[in-house]
């Protein structure tokens, strides 16, 4: 199997609650230019929101389709192109007891007629940054089971299932954040493109909860040592984290890439104009979008842990 390049992603998946003005400013900004597909047991509803806000109708289309939580990322679909170019989804294992949202791949492809590939691996997709050819990138939490990980899972059969549905031969894993309510690696790393990575930066060892100034500056050296799938040493750059508070982990790497267009979360907290700037410096030929999310991220997650990329047709 072959995983497509996301850089050609012509539309993307999420799950709204559309009531949320983080989704529906999602919705609204990408529908300008892109397909938006939104999985809902109430379409009526969510378009009237919808409507209201002006947005872009006619690249809106609805699955009706219950779900058990927002988190699309973690959960949903991973497209591919199988060896004769025809498009098929890689369903993972989802690491939380949420059987709607475990089965939505499934019920997808069946849906679409697209063939889904069942892979035994338990793995949210919040926690995999693949650059579309043979490279992956993950924490140490997949072997964690107080986040659902698999204990008994070796390195072998991790790199076996990596390659055998994602054709990847190159695993990075790397230490995850403490106490930021999922250990993914969304919540502080971003693939820009096949060679520049974004990775958050603590401005002092007390913004961060516990040793994670220390554990983020450590992953981006790391990083700095590993090669992408060219052979070419991954440059890194680094981004502000807003400083924890309350329970809370703010992250501005948990944005999502869709053609020409970035979203970017923001908060308010002092760290966004700095953010959105690194951003506009390294990917100069995109519209640059920032978008509050301070109504979400208290769970935990932002605007990448909500929606899923779906490639272009070949």
């Amino acid at each position: 199997m072959r995983q497509q390049n996301l850089k050609k992603a012509k539309v993307f998946v999420y799950r709204g609650l559309a009531i949320a003005v983080c989704f529906r400013s999602i919705a609204k900004e990408v529908a300008l230019t892109d397909k938006v597909y939104i999985s809902t047991s109430s379409p009526e509803y969510v378009k009237s929101i919808l409507e209201q806000d002006q947005c872009n109708m006619e690249n809106i289309i609805f699955i009706r389709e219950g779900l058990n939580s927002v988190w699309m990322r973690d959960y949903g679909p991973w497209f591919i192109y199988t060896k004769d170019g025809k498009r098929g989804i890689i369903d993972l294992v989802y690491n939380r007891p949420r059987p709607r949202d475990d089965k939505f791949p499934k019920t997808l492809g069946d849906k679409f007629g697209w063939e889904t590939f069942q892979c035994p691996l338990i793995l949210p997709g919040g926690n995999l940054i693949l650059d579309g050819k043979k490279t992956a990138i993950m924490t140490d939490v997949v072997f964690d089971p107080k986040q659902g990980g698999d204990p008994n899972l070796s390195e072998e059969q991790l790199k076996g299932y990596m390659k055998d549905y994602f054709s990847c031969d190159q695993i990075y894993i790397v230490p995850d954040m403490e106490n930021d309510g999922t250990g993914h690696i969304d919540m502080f790393c971003k693939l820009l493109d096949n060679r520049n990575i974004i990775v958050g930066e603590y401005k002092t060892p007390m913004d961060g909860f516990g040793n994670n100034f220390y554990i983020l500056n450590d992953i981006a050296k790391k990083l700095a040592e590993m090669k992408n799938s060219d052979g070419e040493n991954f440059i890194v750059h680094r981004i502000p984290m807003p400083a924890y508070h309350w329970g809370t982990s703010y992250t501005h790497t948990n944005s999502l890439i869709v053609n020409k267009t970035i979203l970017v979360p923001v908060y308010g907290r002092g760290t966004d104009e700095v953010a959105l700037n690194v951003y506009k410096k390294l990917m100069p030929n995109h519209r640059i979008v920032g978008l509050d999310c301070n109504e979400i991220i208290g769970a935990n997650g932002a605007i990448h842990c909500i929606t899923k990329l779906v490639m272009a047709k070949k």
